[in-house]
């Protein structure tokens, strides 16, 4: 997904470095230009509106399918498959898709299920034995199921300190991941994206399957559901030849490309989560077909409806946003500060380098796909162009954030343990205000003012960067205990749970592997 915080503060206010890799270089096989786009006024401005963003996002190329009652009806590309070089893209040039690979392996998963190799409730620890995690830790580790997994309820640190280069999948994450990487909070407390759930997925599946991951996806998911040139093989992608380098943001803050698929870091352990797949728009549209018809060769009903249930709530700011097994299930979307109610199965993804966007409307049987090479971009012009010229848009209401009741707000008031920092709420005439000593020392700039946009779900200004916090209670309607944000989870101090250790609750950011963004 593109970070959810963007869905609150750009409402309010108006999920990557994938490094050096062996191989040979590779000069890209010359890809059949775009045709002429179709004249046709129907899709006119989803032309124009892809063109302006892929100026204003700095992506070499965007690619946009659409789909309609079951047909593609729009599929068109532009740009160069390098970054002010190369040749023109078409609609068959593969990008990476980031994090929607999440619902691909949620689907592996539930193949699984479906033939009674393990259950949703089934423990990770039985279906994966041997998983090395710390003494202290083991009540955490054993209640993790299967559910929590596909569903960002493992409460996992979104790191991967201890990964090389070299890390292999499965032992990986049996071996280093849960040592280094301690829980951040008890598993089902809340939701908290983070990719290394997901991870274990992928190394649950080759466990069980005892195949490569990646040959099993290929076998189980992509080729039954015909999305032939759809792989997370390098060599593949060597061999195919018609594929888009990405754009990123270089050190200096100015946007540079790459010039060789060898530059693009494609780690094992996180492969399942989405660092290094690939496949086109056209392709993806055939998993929105899949997701919003069913196929029982693929997957049974019950259990494809599992994955776009809405299993647990995202709360935050009190919009209705959900997310099932490997895919954010909402009951409508934001679009210049208006809200728009529609059923939204959605997932897109972010590597460093590109970007994906891929919404469904179930109950219009439509299906959107974008893929850019730009490093996090932001097509939602485009994405409303799309939906425009296949359906009429519900009508726009305000944005439907939760009520503020000031009066709860002293529930919130205490001191809190992030791990690095220590995080102090106070409550001044219903305002709630922050004071993170260890910023002050070290003279980093922050707003002393959370901005309340929920009951519980407030905007803090760190140098600049717009963060989300919420609040919770270990007990319904109790005072709160946790503040959640993707980074990091603090605890209150001097409640139960204080006295778990320190380093489980921050993000740490030593290794190549925690800079991957994958929303």
């Amino acid at each position: 997904m593109l970070k959810r915080i963007s869905l609150i503060s750009l409402a309010v206010l108006g999920l990557a470095a994938c490094g050096g890799s062996s191989g040979s270089n590779v000069t890209p096989v010359t890809p059949t230009p775009s045709p002429t786009p179709d004249p046709d006024p129907v899709f006119a401005a989803v032309t124009s509106a892809a063109q302006a963003e892929m100026q204003s996002n700095e992506s070499a190329a965007v690619s946009v399918a659409i789909y309609k009652d079951g047909e593609v009806v729009y599929a068109e590309a532009f740009g160069n498959n390098q970054w002010n070089n190369g040749q023109p893209v078409s609609k068959d040039t593969l990008f990476q898709l980031g994090s929607t690979t999440k619902m691909f392996t949620s689907l592996a998963t539930m193949q699984m299920v479906e033939q009674g190799v393990f259950t949703t409730q089934d423990t990770l620890t039985s279906t994966l034995p041997g998983i090395q995690y710390a003494p202290e830790q083991t009540l955490g580790w054993n209640d993790i199921n299967i559910a929590h997994l596909m569903s960002h309820m493992g409460g996992f640190s979104d790191d991967y300190q201890a990964m090389t280069d070299n890390s292999e999948l499965l032992s990986y994450m049996l071996e280093q991941y849960a040592e280094a990487n301690p829980q951040m909070v008890e598993p089902g407390q809340f939701f908290n994206y983070n990719n290394p759930g997901y991870s274990y997925l992928g190394a649950i599946l080759e466990y069980v399957s005892q195949q490569d991951f990646r040959d099993l996806m290929a076998q189980s998911v992509f080729e039954p559901l015909g999305m032939n040139r759809t792989t997370m093989h390098k060599s593949e992608v060597i061999s195919d030849g018609n594929f888009a380098l990405g754009v990123y943001q270089n050190n200096a803050g100015n946007a540079q490309g790459y010039s060789s698929l060898n530059q693009l870091q494609d780690w094992l352990p996180v492969i399942p989560a989405g660092v290094y797949s690939w496949s086109t728009p056209s392709e993806l549209l055939k998993m929105a077909e899949f997701l919003m018809s069913g196929n029982s060769d693929v997957l049974a009903d019950e259990y494809r409806q599992e994955m776009t249930k809405a299993q647990v709530p995202m709360e935050q700011a009190g919009l209705p946003l959900s997310y099932g097994y490997g895919i954010f299930v909402d009951q409508g979307f934001a679009y210049n500060n208006r809200w728009y109610p529609a059923t939204v199965w959605q997932h897109g993804g972010n590597t460093r380098g590109y970007t994906s966007m891929f919404w469904m409307l179930p109950e219009e049987n439509i299906a959107v796909s974008i893929m850019s090479s730009g490093d996090s971009d932001y097509y939602i012009e485009t994405m409303i162009a799309a939906l425009k010229s296949v359906m009429t848009l519900p009508e726009s209401q305000p944005m439907p954030y939760g009520e503020v009741d000031a009066s709860t707000f002293d529930r919130h008031v205490g001191t809190y343990d992030a791990g690095v920092v220590t995080i102090k709420i106070s409550n001044n005439n219903g305002v709630l205000r922050v004071n993170v000593p260890e910023m002050d020392a070290e003279g980093i700039n922050y707003s002393p003012i959370l901005q309340a946009i929920g009951e519980n779900t407030f905007l803090a200004n760190a140098d600049g960067e717009m963060m989300d916090l919420t609040f919770f209670p270990a007990t319904p309607d109790g005072e709160s205990v946790y503040i959640r944000n993707r980074s990091f989870v603090a605890i209150r101090v001097g409640s139960e749970l204080s006295e778990r250790p320190a380093q489980a609750r921050q993000l740490k950011t030593s290794s190549p592997a925690s800079k991957i963004i994958l929303d």
